[in-house]
């Protein structure tokens, strides 16, 4: 993979750091998107996410029929360690993942504690829709009035991950991912209207 590790990864991570000051906004990740050899069955923008943010120091799980060709690479690229999905700092929701599968992850996911919010699961779900169409609507800090948002992202799994996220610090963070190597972020702390009571 013809990776510029200085260049591209310290891009994305200063996108993915303005995608979470800045809920709903849209940044691109790389100016070519389509540059992998790898061909992994993810998209190119979430193997350079998983570069940047995953390391020795951290576990993650994958949801995906091809989950196990894709923890390999993370791992041997990082040398993050894959666990159960309760335990894993980072899940991965790839294009395949069943919505039955994640809804289930969402219940048992780390969410953090009073003592320890930190100690919660950021989640990356790719999405092929990643549009500031109106879908979801958002609000809280880092949004002067509100920012829409269209991610696929069923109103199931908005309304679960409202509940998870209701008692802040407590709650898990959110970034999508498109095949436009696109993202943007939902952190715990924005007010996420899905339509959903």
């Amino acid at each position: 993979m013809p990776v510029d590790y200085v260049h591209d990864l310290q891009n994305v991570y200063r996108q993915l750091l303005d995608s979470m000051a800045r809920p709903g906004k849209i940044n691109e990740l790389l100016k070519e998107p389509e540059r992998s050899n790898e061909n992994l069955p993810c998209f190119d923008a979430t193997l350079l996410t998983a570069l940047t943010l995953l390391d020795g120091e951290v576990t993650f799980y994958i949801i995906s029929g091809q989950q196990a060709e894709l923890a390999d690479k993370f791992s041997s690229y990082t040398l993050a360690k894959q666990t159960e999905i309760d335990e894993a700092d980072f899940i991965f929701a790839m294009q395949d993942a069943p919505i039955q599968a994640i809804l289930e992850g969402l219940d048992c996911c780390k969410c953090g504690s009073l003592e320890n919010p930190q100690h919660s699961a950021t989640w990356l779900i790719e999405s092929n829709t990643l549009t500031n169409d109106p879908s979801v609507t958002l609000t809280g800090p880092g949004i002067q009035h509100y920012e829409t948002l269209q991610t696929e992202v069923p109103q199931t799994i908005w309304a679960k991950r409202n509940a998870i996220s209701q008692e802040f610090p407590l709650g898990i963070d959110m970034i999508f991912i498109d095949d436009k190597a696109r993202t943007a972020c939902v952190p715990r702390s924005t007010i996420v209207d899905c339509g959903v009571a």
